[in-house]
């Protein structure tokens, strides 16, 4: 993902540096193959992100500039193992990320929203429609490092988050796993 999110520092754009972070986990998929999606699904995960932070969201996306300053010249798909590899200074991206993910494990309202906001963001003349698939898609890229941290350091995630806290990830993984199934 480079043109979309990545323009010059001024730029609004360039200020939503929690937008571009979660990107990251998924961009290929714009890349192309079976399961290509359209950058304009960024800004519904915009909206998403607006809605389910809320003010936070603003204040939180502007103190991770330091990420985007760390991995600028990094591919998209090294940011996330590169924030797992130092997961005290990026503590701030992995709770973000591990909240978004207990959002999603109370049942379909967040997925529902989030695939709603997406198609309401892509031009109605275009005819990709973000399916239950699609999102299957993002939600497996986007915690992907995540389940694979709490797998290999449960005892990390338990002191960051609490008891049970590798164990929630893994199942609420494995269950989207299952559900992306052909």
């Amino acid at each position: 993902m480079t043109n979309e999110i990545s323009t010059d520092r001024g730029s609004e754009k360039r200020s939503k540096f929690l937008l571009r972070l979660m990107c990251c986990s998924f961009s290929t998929a714009f890349t192309g193959g079976p399961d290509v999606i359209p950058r304009s699904v960024a800004q519904g995960f915009d909206v998403f992100l607006d809605a389910t932070l809320g003010q936070a969201y603003g204040l939180v996306s502007d103190r991770l500039s330091f990420v985007h300053d760390d991995f600028r010249d990094l591919p998209d798909d090294q940011w996330w193992p590169r924030i797992f590899d130092d997961e005290l200074r990026y503590f701030v991206p992995i709770r973000i990320l591990y909240e978004l993910m207990a959002r999603f494990d109370k049942g379909g309202a967040e997925k529902s929203f989030l695939i709603n906001s997406i198609n309401n963001a892509i031009p109605k003349d275009h005819s990709f429609r973000f399916s239950e698939k699609h999102f299957e898609l993002v939600f497996l890229s986007l915690f992907y490092h995540l389940h694979q941290f709490a797998s290999q350091h449960p005892d990390i995630m338990e002191w960051m988050f609490g008891d049970g806290a590798a164990d929630n990830v893994t199942s609420t993984f494995k269950t989207h796993l299952a559900n992306s199934g052909p």
